[in-house]
This record gives structure tokens, sequence and C-alpha cells, in this order.
């Protein structure tokens, strides 16, 4: 396989990109691999213009407040992803969109309390309970926090933000059901997991900021 097939398989081979290199009209092993660094160019333009956002928007009277709440998001997000996936070595519950392929897809169905460790390994038709990705998507739940530390910040914002959090993750979690990824029980348990984690964090993190003052 010669440079440029090379370089089109390892850049075909990023999920997040996928869109943006269709925009570019990027094929892999057929349009110049080009294309392709200019859409990760597309997303290096689109990173860099972050810090200048959040300069402008965030509130830096309270630095240390500030630090915490990005800890605080940091610290969860790892916390619930690490939790969702040694759940799912724990249950390894077999996936629906994996039974649907069997002759006797009841054979293979089990509820989420119905557990067997280490059966799935890194087997994917066996990672359903809980949903990791409503781990991701419940992470938007940081919103609240990150509109309390803005410079214009307000109670009705923070309601705002929750509000628009809830419906992303629950037309997200819709999706996952509709494309047969999971069922609903690997949804509600991935947001709620995910949701307690960033209480806990968020709020002691917090309130070691507020026990300095």
């Amino acid at each position: 396989m010669d440079n440029k097939k090379v370089m089109a398989v390892y850049y075909s081979n990023n999920y997040n990109g996928s869109k943006v290199r269709e925009l570019f009209g990027y094929t892999a092993g057929d349009a110049s691999p080009l294309l392709s660094v200019v859409s990760w160019g597309f997303w290096v333009v689109l990173y860099a213009w972050v810090p200048f956002v959040c300069y402008r928007v965030f509130d830096d009277v309270s630095p240390d407040k500030l630090i915490m709440t990005g800890a605080a998001i940091l610290v969860a997000g790892i916390v619930a992803d690490n939790t969702n996936l040694w759940l799912k070595q724990v249950a390894s519950r077999p996936r629906y969109k994996y039974r649907i392929t069997l002759d006797d897809p009841m054979s293979e169905f089990r509820n989420w309390w119905q557990m067997i460790p280490n059966l799935a390994g890194s087997n994917d038709s066996y990672k359903s309970w809980p949903s990791g990705n409503m781990t991701i998507a419940s992470m938007m739940f940081s919103l609240p926090m990150l509109s309390d530390v803005l410079k214009k910040r307000s109670e009705k914002k923070n309601i705002v933000c929750f509000v628009i959090a809830a419906c992303f993750v629950v037309l997200y979690g819709y999706n996952r059901i509709h494309m047969t990824n999971h069922f609903l029980s690997d949804i509600c348990f991935g947001t709620l997991i995910t949701y307690i984690i960033y209480l806990v964090v968020s709020t002691a993190f917090l309130q070691a900021v507020n026990r300095e003052k």
C-alpha cells in the first residue's frame, strides 16, 4: 500500500471528522489526501476560537471557582466514562442490534440485572448496558455549571442551559434506541450514572471553593 493510501485509510478511520471530510468531497482511497488534511484544518480553526470565546464570556473575578468548575467537569467526565466501561464488562449485556442477527434472538436476551461478568471482553456486541454514548451525551448537564461562571450570569440562564441539556439527552437517547444500539434501560442508566457522578463531583469541588472564602 503506497503512502497516499495509508494516509487515506488513517484519516478515514476517524469517526468524528467523517461528515466534515464528506463536506470537502473527500473519499477514502479515491480523493486526494490533501482534502482530508484540509478538513482537519477546518477543525483546527474551529477549536482555535475556543480560548478567545472563553476569555470573552467567562468571569475571571473568581479564578478559583472558574478553575474548580473546569476541573470538576473534566474529573467527572473521566470518572463517568471509566465507570461506564467497567459496568459494561460487569454486565456484558448483548446489544439488540446483535440479537436481531440471530436465528433465535430471544436466546441471547438478558435483562440488565442478569449479568455475566467479563463475557464481553473486546466484543462490542456484548456492551449494551449502560450506554456509553449516553455517558458522553449526558456531559451536557455540565452546561449549567458553565453558565454559572459567565460574566453575565443569572438563574434564568442556568435553567435554560439545563433545559437545553435535557432536550439534547432525550433526543440523543431516542436516536440510540431507534438505531437499535440500546434498550431503554441502557439509555436510562447511562444517563443516570453520569448525572449522579457530575452532581457529586461538582458539589464536592465547588464546596471546597466556598470553604476557602
